[in-house]
Parts: C-alpha cells; sequence; structure tokens
C-alpha cells in the first residue's frame, strides 16, 4: 500500500491520493449546491448544515496534513502525531457526512491506521469509531435509541471488514517490499559473485601459467643453456680435440631431443595466445602470414560460414595447420603451400597442401605431430587423412564435425585472407 519516499518514510500510493481529493471535491460541490439552492437550505437542520458545512471547512486541513503523513510503522513520533490528528478530522468528516461519502473516508482512515499503528491499532481504531458512531447518532434527533444502535452495529461490522482487508493489503505490500529488496540483495550478490567468480579463474590462469612458465625455465631452459655450451666447447676444441668436439655435439643432440620432448608436453597443456579472442579463420590467416622467413609462398584462404565452433575443435583445425606448414618449412622443401578452411553445415575441413618433395610413409605414421594430430582428431569426433597429389607434394586433411548446442549463438562470418610469401 505504500511507495517510497526520497524523505525516508512512505507515502500514500496514487490511488488513495485520488480517492481522498476526489472525495474531499464532491463535499465542496455538495456545500456549494446546497447553499445556491436557499429553499432546500432553509429546510435543513442545524445539524444537517453542520455536517453540510463541516466537509469543506476541514478540506484544507486534510489537504495539509495529507503529504506529511507516513505509511509505515517506522515513522517518527512527529509524523504519528499528524497522523492521529489527520484521523480525528477525517473521522468527524464521515461521522457527519453519512452514506457512502462516509464509507470512503472510513476505507481511507482504516488502511491509514493500519499501516502506521498495525493490525492492534486497526482494532482500536475500529472500536473507537464504533462508540463515535454511537455519540453521533444518538444525539442526532432523526435517530431514537434503536436506530443508533443499529447504525452503530453495521458500522461496527463494516469497521471490522476494514481491518482484515487492510491488514490483507499492509501484509501483502510488505512482503512485496521485502521480496524486492531480497531481489536486488540477490541480484547484487549474483553480480558479484560473477565478478568473483572471474577474478579467481583469471588469477588461476595467471597462476597456471606462472608455474607453467617456471617449470618450462627450469627443464626446457636448462636443456639450452648446456646445449649452448657444449656447442661453444665443441668449436673450441674442433682443431685440437676432434674427439672431445664431436661427443660435445653428440651430447647436444641427445639434450636437443629432451628439450623437445619436454617442450612437447608443456605444449600440449597450452592453448596459443593467437586463439585468443579471435575466431578460428582469423588466427589461421594469422599463422600462414607468420612463416613469411621461410622462404615459401604461403596462401590461405576460407570457404563457407564459420557455425561457431568449439574451443576443442578451434584447436585441432589451428594444430593442424601450424603442423602442416611447419613440416613443408622443414621437410619437403616445398616453395609453394596452399591452405584452405571450408565450413559446411556438418563439418569443417582443413587442408593443407604442398609441391615440395613429399614424405615417407612410415615417417608420416611414427611422426610425434602427426601422430599426436590424429589423436585430438579422434578425441574431438574428426580425421586426419594423408595423401601425396600427382604432381608431387604432400596433403594434409583435418576434418572435425560441427556439433553446436540447440543454443548456439548465431553463425558469424569466417575470416577470409591470402597470405603470400
Amino acid at each position: 500500500m505504500t511507495e517510497p519516499d526520497d524523505a525516508g518514510g512512505d507515502r500514500a500510493p496514487l490511488l488513495l491520493s485520488v480517492l481522498l481529493w476526489g472525495t474531499l471535491a464532491v463535499l465542496c460541490a455538495e456545500f456549494v449546491y446546497r447553499v445556491f439552492r436557499i429553499p432546500e437550505w432553509a429546510m435543513l437542520t442545524q445539524f444537517e448544515r453542520i455536517a453540510v458545512g463541516a466537509g469543506p471547512a476541514v478540506a484544507p486541513i486534510l489537504l495539509a496534513l495529507w503529504p506529511l503523513l507516513r505509511w509505515t510503522p517506522r515513522a517518527p513520533a512527529f509524523r504519528k502525531v499528524l497522523s492521529v490528528v489527520f484521523l480525528s478530522v477525517l473521522t468527524t468528516i464521515g461521522m457527519l457526512m453519512g452514506s457512502l461519502t462516509a464509507a470512503l473516508l472510513m476505507a481511507i482512515a482504516m488502511l491509514h491506521t493500519v499501516s502506521v499503528f498495525g493490525t492492534v491499532g486497526g482494532v482500536c481504531y475500529a472500536t473507537l469509531l464504533t462508540l463515535y458512531a454511537f455519540g453521533v447518532t444518538s444525539t442526532n434527533p432523526r435517530y431514537d435509541l434503536g436506530s443508533a444502535l443499529f447504525q452503530s452495529a453495521f458500522i461496527a461490522l463494516f469497521a471490522a471488514w476494514l481491518v482484515v482487508m487492510a491488514t490483507v493489503l499492509t501484509r501483502a505490500q510488505e512482503a512485496d517490499r521485502r521480496n524486492r529488496r531480497l531481489l536486488a540483495e540477490l541480484t547484487d550478490a549474483h553480480a558479484e559473485l560473477e565478478r568473483s567468480a572471474a577474478r579467481v579463474r583469471e588469477l588461476t590462469v595467471a597462476e597456471e601459467r606462472a608455474r607453467m612458465a617456471r617449470e618450462m625455465h627450469d627443464s626446457v631452459g636448462h636443456y639450452l643453456t648446456v646445449i649452448g655450451l657444449g656447442l661453444r666447447n665443441a668449436r673450441r676444441y674442433r682443431t685440437a680435440r676432434p674427439d672431445a668436439a664431436w661427443a660435445e655435439v653428440d651430447q647436444a643432440e641427445e639434450l636437443t631431443h629432451q628439450a623437445l620432448t619436454e617442450t612437447r608436453r608443456w605444449v600440449r597443456a597450452l592453448k596459443p595466445l593467437a586463439l585468443e579472442g579471435q575466431a578460428s579463420g582469423e588466427a589461421m590467416l594469422a599463422l600462414a602470414e607468420s612463416f613469411d622467413a621461410t622462404g615459401m609462398e604461403v596462401s590461405f584462404r576460407t570457404t563457407g560460414t564459420d557455425p561457431g565452433l568449439s574451443e576443442e575443435a578451434e584447436l585441432l583445425l589451428y594444430r593442424a595447420l601450424q603442423e602442416g606448414l611447419t613440416n613443408a618449412a622443414r621437410h619437403s622443401g616445398a616453395a609453394h603451400v596452399r591452405a584452405e578452411l571450408a565450413f559446411s553445415p556438418a563439418a569443417a575441413r582443413l587442408t593443407v597442401t604442398d609441391d615440395g618433395g613429399g614424405a615417407d610413409p612410415d615417417a608420416v605414421e611414427a611422426g610425434f605431430g602427426l601422430s599426436g594430430l590424429r589423436q585430438r582428431a579422434e578425441s574431438a569426433g574428426g580425421a586426419v587423412a594423408t595423401a601425396h597429389p600427382e604432381g608431387g607434394g604432400f596433403e594434409l586433411r583435418v576434418t572435425v564435425p560441427v556439433a553446436a548446442p540447440p543454443d548456439a549463438p548465431a553463425e558469424r562470418p569466417a575470416a577470409a585472407g591470402t597470405a603470400a610469401r
């Protein structure tokens, strides 16, 4: 029944304000109407003239008090005193006027009483209202004792009904305010929880990357340091002590294999930074352009529309392109490499073709890069295939299915471009 007020209290809802203003306007209109009908005014008793004129007389008082009222049990004592004054004036007018006007004013008074003083206050007000009604009707010449008792009993029943309805409405409003407050607190708590979760996630990732960096520094960094020292010794011994120089080279070669194995173990656990915040096609185009120092001419293009691949699928395709370009640069002696990423509603297919000298089938099957790529593809439900085109060279094909959930985001345009070197 209340609306928050900037001053810290609760004001009456607009509907009750309109009801009060409208009732007072009707009382004033009735007074003017009866005054201008002189014969009818002359026929009224003194009591009836007082009753008709009371409304317009006290209307300014009620209108002045109305904005100052607070509709909450937490109202300060001064505001509650104003409520008592307001209720007294409003009840007096209601008892004098009677009929529908009295019912409307009593309803407003009871709602305010229960809002400020609670159900107990409403019961006390109903009791006083009944006694007041009996006093007013018993002094009215038009009513005998029986009629006064009947009127008082009717008002008592009506007041009791008002107490019940006002209590129900007030408690419903309190529950609504409480639910709104709890919902606001829950929303704030949820937002804070999301922020905390994001911070924890960022800290966890940062801590894990820092740990892995330390581990790689301590392991691979150690190998590289020893390899560098061994190669410097080999250069120093190459003339005076060739056997010792070759021993240093052999040791450096062995350490290189160990460092490569260690590096591969860590690389499998890391997602390339190039994939962070980019679509798969954009990241792969950047990867193709990064091979400008190899002397190969690399072209990359995409066809179809990217349906929104999973992170696992994006990483698989990225690693496949990386493997194909690396093998072409290291082993095949290719001058040109063509890479194509084709999207369809059911799958994404990457094809990497070079014009080099091809590859040994046994080496293809046993190589770490392609075998690891096959394992990745199988875990993602995809497949890896290799071929030797008729004109020479080597071809790598990787297919990964598109398994978007029902609520997957809308399709995004695939990146398209060519990196020529």
